[in-house]
């Protein structure tokens, strides 16, 4: 029985069904894909929207362009990064690339083959220690794409709005009004905190299945509370029985002894063999270092995790605390520090980048240094005295210690345990002179620029940022004193953060 009624076909090369509508709002969220549903002679390229009538694309496309010219993955887009197999990493669907995390070590894509770029600069260095024993210190551009790739200045959380910004502020009072927004910006926020949480416990709760014997504890920037909302989490794999860890067997302040760092690398192995053949894992890879980690990749995050063999950090996280409390403005300075040396690659610490731990530790080290009269007393006059003083100290003779705050004689007195001088002394290998020597004051052997080669690269670049700093601080024209330090880090993380 045929209907009595014509039914009308439109001819569109783009026609509108309601059932596509409905399809994206009740039925989308379980499906692993979708395709744009279009006339089979139609030659015009897929739109961007593919539910989404013609006539109103300008209008979206105006308000994304406004925002930010490059937006955040849609949910579409996110939904279809996933596994098609556990024992195939490499497929994803949808032909959606790996989630990344951007940093020196995972470039963007438009970083990679630039020969200016950090990644590129760093490895040139490398090569240049290698054959010759030095190098010629660089100001390092931030990570970032081609112009169309950045957010406008109005639009970033810590630029102060033209209408709030009094007349009568001095640019040092302005700077102080910024690191603290932007320190809120880079914190994560409530529901970010959460999802950090969850992966905490998420990662646990795997590795206990793995093993009833091994036991994470969280420690690192997660801990002390420093942590940036793209950090990634840090987490110790403890001693796994009595019996293998007699107690006082060793100064826990210290890295564990051979017989047991042997273990802890096998555990690592085990994780790395397990975990990689769950669906919730990527890039699950073993890093040999003075203290082996295990990196994983979440990917519904886009979070790394570090699961490393290291020794009690306790004692450094107290002593952390310590000038946390003494100098509270600390936390400020060393969200815009961090943020600034990550978004130059300066943080990576497999091409001889700094760390989260020495990175504190420099911000401390110029504070103690400084006249009690002249000592900082805000965020901006810490960042300020930050700034000028690692960029004219001379690194070539002398080494700083924080406790008490003096200089020292690199040659003769610096950090090493009695084993290692012992060693230096039968077989002696003279260090380049351009690295930093900066005494660890949790640990008096541990020298906390013993394997920064990067340097000369850190000083040219606060060299450089100082000095534009001085003269920026001058001006009242300005959109803002910090987006020059801080970089295209909004535009960078932005759909990282949309993410958790």
């Amino acid at each position: 029985m045929h209907s009595s009624r014509a039914r009308l076909i439109c001819r569109s090369t783009n026609p509108f069904t309601p059932s596509i509508a409905l399809w994206q709002h009740f039925v989308l969220l379980n499906r692993h894909s979708l395709r744009q549903q279009r006339a089979h002679n139609s030659t015009e390229t897929p739109s961007p929207y593919p539910f989404i009538g013609a006539n109103t694309l300008p209008f979206i496309r105006a308000v994304d362009e406004a925002d930010v010219a490059s937006p955040a993955p849609s949910k579409v887009q996110e939904l279809s990064i996933r596994k098609i197999s556990k024992n195939n990493q490499n497929k994803w669907r949808g032909g959606q690339p790996k989630p990344r995390v951007v940093n020196a070590r995972n470039p963007t894509p438009w970083d990679e083959d630039k020969p200016n770029s950090p990644v590129s600069i760093l490895i040139k260095t490398n090569k240049e220690i290698e054959t010759r024993g030095d190098y010629e210190g660089q100001y390092m551009t931030p990570m970032g794409g081609p112009h169309q790739f950045q957010a406008k200045r109005e639009h970033l959380p810590w630029v102060l709005q033209p209408d709030r910004v009094s007349t009568s502020i001095t640019g040092m009072q302005r700077l102080d009004m910024e690191i603290e927004r932007f320190h809120e910006y880079a914190t994560p926020s409530r529901t970010e905190a959460l999802a950090r949480r969850h992966l905490i416990d998420q990662v646990t709760s795997h590795v206990h299945r793995i093993s009833r014997h091994m036991e994470l504890e969280v420690f690192g920037s997660e801990r002390t509370g420093l942590a940036l909302a793209t950090s990634d989490i840090d987490l110790r794999l403890t001693n796994v029985s009595a019996a293998e860890s007699p107690p006082n067997s060793h100064d826990p302040r210290l890295p564990p002894p051979h017989f047991q760092r042997q273990r802890l690398v096998d555990r690592l192995h085990t994780l790395t063999a397990k975990l990689s053949r769950l669906p919730e894992y990527d890039a699950c890879t073993v890093v040999y270092a003075r203290y082996p980690l295990l990196t994983v990749l979440d990917i519904a995050s886009g979070l790394e995790v570090q699961i490393v063999s290291s020794n009690d950090t306790s004692f450094a996280r107290a002593t952390m605390q310590k000038y946390m409390d003494e100098y509270p403005f600390i936390r400020q300075v060393y969200s815009v520090v961090k943020t600034m040396f990550e978004i130059r690659g300066l943080s990576d610490t497999f091409r001889g980048g700094f760390g989260s731990y020495p990175i504190f530790m420099m911000i401390v080290a110029s504070i103690v240094h400084c006249p009690e009269a002249r000592r900082p007393k805000t965020s901006g006059e810490g960042l300020k005295h930050f700034l000028v003083f690692w960029s004219d100290i001379k690194l070539d003779k002398m080494g700083i210690s924080i406790e008490p705050a003096e200089f020292y004689d690199k040659d003769s007195q610096a950090p090493m345990s009695g084993k290692a001088r012992a060693k230096l002394a039968k077989t002696p290998s003279k260090r380049p002179s351009f690295y930093m020597s900066l005494r660890d004051p949790a640990d008096p052997t541990n020298d906390l620029g013993r394997k920064g080669h990067a340097i000369k690269h850190v000083q040219a670049t606060l060299r450089k940022l100082s000095g534009q700093l001085m003269i920026n601080l001058n001006q009242t024209d300005l959109d803002s004193l910090l987006t020059p330090i801080v970089g295209p880090v909004y535009s960078l993380n932005r759909g990282r953060r949309m993410r958790l």
